[in-house]
């Protein structure tokens, strides 16, 4: 099988497929020419001339026209319109839909409010909770598409300059939540859980927890925010002690790498599994929390699956089985001293790059286990594109009477040889209709 590493700059991906058995790693080069060594088999297809892969893997979202371009043999590592979950104001939007409708199951997520549009309904809750006067409740303010905790303020009332400059910048969009004070701290430091989630399938959903991820510290003791001066002046080094992206505390001379992945008391990242242990011993029940945790990365995907199946039907309409692509997400999640789980945000190109031992231990691992699952998958269309190949060689030409046997053959194909899988999970046309019509109620 062939993967296409030409548009993914991480190292440990790149690792991971050459040490696999059964993979090859293809790429495509500018000044690459037909028949060249370094562009192996060719496809043209709408007059374009492009490396043929069996796997696209790439480090950003995955265009429309791409998804479009997609032959019945190949997959990619994304989702088209992947945006509905990953993005910010989007997933805010979504998961605040579904709270209206099921309040009870979709109360893991702070109060959140997209700015501008939001922007008096927040100006109201701030002027309730106090906020006027410089008390009240903290809101976290983060940039729509902003990562690595850039961009990212605290704040107490609706009155600050990034926000009012939002209201006058044109695509200029801020989602403010409601700050979780009562987080839980280990030695006296604040953390949150990366989770990696593995979608294999959007129609049907099929979503797999990884059983293991990263708890990131900050790198400086937490302390309550004290305001300097005025709302919009923060005391220096804040960010250090209330936002946990690895990224930016790497700028702080206290971040530590953990010279044993196996040690959970060690490092500014250590092992889920690590933490989890650690809480065990002061009495929590761990295995009760893991099943909130993977309950609530399953809900927030639930709450864009008939967006992301619809897209992936509109794209790919002769596709029957809502699985030509796969997503790994990275999930953020906070707890708070109650031990109750609050969802961040989704990433959907969660970082792969390997700084230390827990970063090795943990993400490849992560990427062998993923392909392990999707490579079946992937498998079955290359064998069902190359018996297609192979009858086309064997049939007379269409000028000679017979029939050219393409791309539809090798649907039709792959169709008959997952029948029986099909037939074992349920996912009939009629039945997949009705489930989704009863999704979209």
């Amino acid at each position: 099988l062939r993967v296409d590493l030409s548009a993914c700059r991480y190292e440990s991906v790149r690792t991971t497929f050459e040490k696999m058995r059964g993979w090859k790693v293809v790429e495509r080069h500018r000044n690459r020419k037909r028949g060249g060594k370094d562009c192996p088999v060719e496809v043209e297809r709408g007059g374009g001339l492009r490396i043929d892969y069996d796997l696209y893997w790439t480090d950003r979202s995955l265009t429309r026209t791409r998804f479009m371009r997609l032959l019945p043999h190949q997959m990619a590592n994304h989702f088209p319109e992947m945006h509905e979950l990953c993005c910010k104001s989007f997933l805010a939007s979504n998961l605040s839909a579904m709270r209206k409708l099921h309040p009870d199951q979709y109360d893991f997520f702070p109060d959140s409010w997209i700015l501008p549009d939001d922007y008096k309904d927040f100006s109201r809750e701030c002027r309730r909770q106090g906020g006027g006067q410089g008390k009240g409740d903290l809101f976290i303010v983060k940039p729509e598409r902003g990562c690595q905790g850039k961009g990212i303020f605290l704040t107490r009332t609706a009155g600050h300059e990034s926000i009012k400059q939002s209201l006058w910048s044109l695509g200029k969009i801020l989602v403010a939540q409601r700050y979780v004070n009562n987080t839980l701290l280990i030695d006296g430091y604040k953390f949150d859980l990366r989770l990696y989630a593995l979608v294999t399938c959007c129609d049907p959903l099929r979503v797999y927890v990884y059983r293991e991820g990263l708890a990131r510290f900050c790198t400086e003791p937490f302390d309550p925010v004290a305001f300097v001066g005025n709302e919009n002046r923060l005391p220096e080094g804040w960010a250090y002690t209330h936002l946990t992206n690895s990224s930016l505390n790497k700028g702080n001379e206290k971040f530590r790498h953990s010279p044993d992945d196996a040690d959970p008391g060690v490092g500014s990242k250590r092992r889920i599994s690590g933490v989890l242990e650690m809480l065990r011993g002061q009495g929590i029940d761990v295995e009760k929390l893991w099943e909130r945790l993977e309950d609530l990365v399953v809900k927030a995907i639930i709450s864009a699956q008939p967006l992301l199946a619809h897209h992936h039907r509109l794209h790919q309409p002769k596709d029957r089985f809502g699985d030509r692509c796969f997503e790994i997400l990275g999930a953020d999640v906070l707890l708070d001293s109650d031990m109750k789980p609050w969802l961040l945000e989704l990433n959907h190109s969660p970082s792969y790059h390997c700084e230390g031992v827990v970063d090795s231990g943990i993400k490849r691992p992560l990427l062998q286990e993923a392909m392990r699952i999707i490579g079946p998958s992937i498998a079955q269309r290359a064998a069902a594109r190359a018996h297609v190949a192979n009858q086309e060689s064997l049939e007379p030409a269409a000028g000679e009477g017979g029939a050219c046997v393409g791309e539809a053959s090798t649907e039709k194909l792959l169709a008959k040889m997952r029948s029986s899988v099909a037939h074992g999970i349920g996912v009939q046309s009629a039945d997949r209709n009705a489930t989704m019509q009863e999704l979209a109620d």
